[in-house]
């Protein structure tokens, strides 16, 4: 049904020119638009063969425009281009919606959210858990159980898009493949506000984690022994495409959102990297923190229902964490929803801590590991067996 859905929306949002993500805060002077035409997209130098475009390049001294996704599948993705201006983003929305027949879309461009609690969890532990209980989460699943059945797999292409990463943890030495941004082809950030979420993501994934007699670099276990993942700080549709048609990713993994509503650009992009055969496993969010509860973006999990939406259960099983403070003790459960994983008060590698969606994205691979689900076998498949180490 929701197939047939996505399909009525999609053919909606392509007859709306000027439709836009709802989220309040852009990028400054960026707006992205599918073109009917890709002929009117003037050369290095040149000018465009449509007289009004080329006034309101003109007028808002835009010289160089980009191709975020010349490497998709998809050709209205391929058609898309991205203008940036010194002035107001809103001055050339406008400007462009008033020539809205050439294009398919024309799209601001939201700075993406991340979505975990701004909370010190590690702190919140120690001072009200009994000393060894925070690995809780592993415990509950059963992780001794599922790494006697595997360890994790370098096969399986995990690619994390999230804010940035510590490299140079101990619990992720050897575990991030390339060593460098996979989208941008960059150097990690060594900024430690901006890699503190991703690291977070990473560990709980990837951490070093060793048998019995050997020696540790990092503090940790982790979902899967043996998993590599890929890692960009890009946070954006065309890094998971990217990942997705070119480096063949089998999972994506999202933490942030971008806006409340559906976008062309990132309907089309689900349907290309699902199509791929690629799962999408993406946080819910933080309850009325984000989009008021409801549905986040991109990915919602509405408009295509083989993206899988995760939240956050805590030591009780019960989605309300009623032994947190009352700010961080509910995160979104509207019914797109999929499936809830232990994902409150989780450790992280250490000085790195927090807790919600993003925490239970990798505990419901031990759900998995133990209770298949018929409705998801393509992405079980994925999972269960070279993956699963929890």
């Amino acid at each position: 049904m929701r197939n047939i859905i996505n399909k009525v929306l999609l053919t909606v949002l392509l007859s709306l020119p000027t439709i836009s993500i709802a989220q309040t805060t852009y990028y400054p002077g960026q707006i992205r638009i599918i073109v009917h035409d890709s002929t009117i997209i003037p050369q290095p130098g040149g000018i465009s063969k449509n007289v009004a475009f080329q006034s309101i390049l003109d007028s808002f001294n835009i010289t160089n425009i980009t191709q975020p996704m010349s490497f998709a599948k998809t050709p209205e993705l391929r058609r898309l281009f991205e203008l940036n201006t010194t002035q107001s983003e809103d001055s050339l929305f406008n400007a462009l919606a008033a020539i809205d027949e050439l294009f398919l879309s024309i799209e601001k461009c939201p700075i993406p959210q991340n979505l975990y609690d701004p909370a010190d969890y590690m702190w919140w532990l120690t001072i009200n858990n009994q000393p060894g209980d925070w690995l809780w989460y592993l415990k509950r699943i059963q992780a001794n159980l599922a790494w006697d059945i595997t360890k994790g797999s370098t096969n399986v292409k995990v690619a994390v898009i999230d804010s940035g990463v510590d490299k140079d943890h101990p619990d992720l030495i050897g575990k991030i493949s390339p060593p460098y941004d996979f989208y941008t082809g960059g150097p990690f950030t060594t900024n430690v506000f901006t890699q503190t979420h991703g690291t977070t993501v990473a560990t709980l994934l990837a951490a070093e984690t060793l048998d019995q007699g050997q020696t540790s670099n990092g503090q940790m276990a982790s979902i899967g022994y043996n998993t590599q993942i890929m890692f960009s700080a890009y946070q954006s549709i065309d890094a998971c495409v990217f990942a997705s048609t070119v480096l063949g990713a089998n999972i994506i993994s999202i933490s942030w959102l971008a806006g409340c509503a559906p976008s062309t650009v990132t309907l089309l992009a689900e349907q290309e990297i699902l199509n791929n055969g690629t799962c999408i496993i993406r946080a819910a969010g933080n309850g009325t923190q984000h989009c008021n509860g409801d549905k986040v973006y991109p990915f919602s999990g509405y408009e295509d229902d083989r993206t899988l939406v995760i939240s956050s259960t805590g030591k009780d099983d019960k989605h309300f964490a009623t032994d947190l403070p009352s700010t961080y003790q509910s995160n979104s459960h509207y019914p797109e929803v999929d499936l809830c994983a232990r994902g409150y008060t989780v450790l992280c590698g250490i000085p790195y801590q927090g807790g919600g969606g993003h925490m239970a994205i990798f505990n419901i691979w031990g759900y998995f590991s133990k209770h298949p689900v018929s409705f998801w076998d393509s992405c079980i498949n994925v999972f269960c067996e070279p993956l699963f180490s929890v």
